[in-house]
């Protein structure tokens, strides 16, 4: 009887065994696999590896950082541009000054 390693889950075209790392590394480069499939997939080889750390990230990647820091590659630097139109500045252009906007969308801005 052929015995498999336990991470593996289904055959390729050739009949042979794919492990589900092979699945995650070959459906991140295919490009018609979305990235919250191959997100839950990581979920299931980290609680398979019983590595937290990794499992930890996944989910914060699938579910948001509301309570945990942002990584630094999640945190954009920008200056926000619009038109403005108002009594005291009817269609100026200029940067955006962050306290003109509500605090949600401060907040968001933030986060995401």
């Amino acid at each position: 009887m052929l015995q498999t390693h336990p991470i593996a889950s289904k055959r390729n075209p050739l009949g042979t065994r794919v492990t589900l790392l092979e699945q995650i590394q070959n459906e991140s480069v295919d490009g018609s696999w979305d990235l919250a499939t191959v997100l839950r997939k990581c979920r299931v080889l980290a609680a398979k590896l019983k590595n937290d750390p990794f499992e930890d990230w996944v989910i914060h990647e699938l579910e948001g950082y509301f309570n945990a820091a942002l990584p630094e590659y999640r945190i954009l630097h920008g200056q926000c541009y619009g038109t403005f139109s108002g009594g005291w500045q009817y269609g100026a252009t200029k940067a955006g000054d962050r306290r003109l906007f509500p605090a949600a969308l401060n907040v968001a801005a933030a986060i995401t």
